[in-house]
């Protein structure tokens, strides 16, 4: 074990040298060694890498690596996804690796002479957008995979391995997880739209400044566990310049994610909210409808009640989560005129 993990330091030092603060260009053949070890002898469960835990969710947890290679894999993150219907648990490595130099055809084009090679015996997959897409490549029969995602400046390769029979499964949601569900979106409306007049100011936490320069502020009451990541954002300040500003402040959650399809989901959403929301709210068409999938108005209050499908844009196929929102919209700013 002494000598595997000596091993395993000198290549991902060698494997991952263009990961560092700023990173140059991958090196020939680094991400190749680095994929195959990984492949062929670590163990399933990484846990002669794997360090403390780093969060969880309902799907994952998520894991550090030990101390030795954080000089040179310092972010790489361990996950164990749990199973669920049609989907094998696995765990999986993932290291993000940066190409600032690089354009999007030629990281493909390094990615696939690097790793097609290696991975004789694997089917290939692209999906995702054109122009960054994930490369995957799969061996079913002895349950590996690599799934690469590219971005603007580089690539995080995922090195995954199957469990053959899974420590942890994710189930359908049950009539009790559904009432729940239905119950928490019921109060989101229910305790949130009086307050939403007075921008939510008597369901504010302690604030603090978002990555936008937005003041975010946590939810000082719970809707149910069925809800998670609830804030309060005040939307007042235009603070990237956007020409037709709307000042605002917002209160969203996301659903938990759950096992099932879009079609089975929201529904139940979507009629908790309506059934919950007082008189004067009219639905919301069109263009008006923006990006979210339902809303509702109220035009004498300017508070208005949403739906999205952003909060599940990032989970894995076969499980799916919502956004929830009440938006309280506030007069546009007075244009001014130079002297």
């Amino acid at each position: 074990m002494r000598a595997r993990v000596f091993l395993l330091c000198g290549l991902l030092a060698f494997a991952t040298g263009a990961t560092p603060r700023p990173a140059p260009t991958p090196r020939p053949q680094t991400l190749r060694a680095f994929v195959v070890l990984m492949l062929d002898r670590a163990p399933v469960d990484y846990s002669n890498m794997r360090g403390a835990r780093k969060d969880g969710a309902v799907y994952r947890t998520r894991y550090k690596t030990l101390p030795q290679f954080v000089a040179t894999c310092h972010s790489c993150t361990i996950t164990d996804e749990f199973a669920w219907a049609a989907h094998a648990e696995n765990w999986s490595l993932e290291q993000r690796w940066n190409a600032p130099k690089m354009t999007s055809p030629q990281v493909q084009s390094y990615l696939a002479a690097q790793l097609t090679p290696a991975l004789k015996g694997y089917t290939f997959a692209q999906s995702g957008s054109k122009e960054y897409p994930t490369l995957t490549w799969r061996n079913d029969a002895k349950g590996l995979w690599v799934s690469v995602e590219t971005f603007n400046g580089g690539f995080e390769p995922r090195i995954g391995h199957d469990l053959e029979k899974p420590v942890h499964v994710l189930k359908s949601p049950t009539a009790a997880d559904l009432a729940a569900l239905r119950n928490a979106v019921t109060n989101f409306i229910a305790l949130g739209i009086g307050p939403a007049s007075a921008n939510f100011a008597s369901l504010r936490g302690p604030g603090k400044k978002d990555l936008l320069g937005d003041m975010t502020y946590p939810l000082a009451v719970s809707f149910g566990s069925s809800l998670t990541d609830c804030t309060i954002t005040d939307g007042t300040i235009n603070e990237i310049g956007i020409s037709d500003f709307s000042p605002k402040w917002s209160m969203s959650c996301d659903t938990v994610p759950m096992v099932g399809t879009k079609e089975e989901i929201q529904p139940l959403i979507h009629d908790a909210m309506t059934a919950a929301l007082p008189a004067g709210f009219s639905v919301t068409s069109g263009k008006y409808l923006g990006i979210d999938d339902y809303r509702w108005d109220n035009t004498s209050t300017q508070v208005a009640a949403d739906i999205d499908s952003f909060a599940g844009f990032t989970l894995p196929k076969g499980l799916v989560a919502f956004g929830v929102g009440i938006i309280h919209f506030l007069p546009a700013p007075a244009a001014t005129s130079s002297p």
